[in-house]
């Protein structure tokens, strides 16, 4: 499923190592801060449904994709 809402991507890199992190804003100052790992072999981008529900009551989120797998 894709995104319905807003967020920010960036590429961190380390050498030749790199990770597609992705962050949900709220748009107040939030109440919480959700780290969140996804299951082996998927993609944040897949979880926009279920995140959108978080950051609708206030819980910025933060994400990134394992090597190899969604945009890493």
């Amino acid at each position: 499923m894709v995104n319905s809402f807003t967020f920010d991507a960036r590429n961190v890199e380390f050498k030749s190592f790199k990770l597609a992190t992705y962050e949900y804003l709220t748009p107040k100052y939030p109440k919480a801060l959700l780290f969140f790992v996804e299951d082996y072999g998927d993609c944040c981008l897949n979880y926009g449904y279920f995140f959108k529900k978080f950051v609708d009551n206030g819980i910025r989120i933060f994400c990134f994709d394992r090597r190899g797998f969604g945009q890493s």
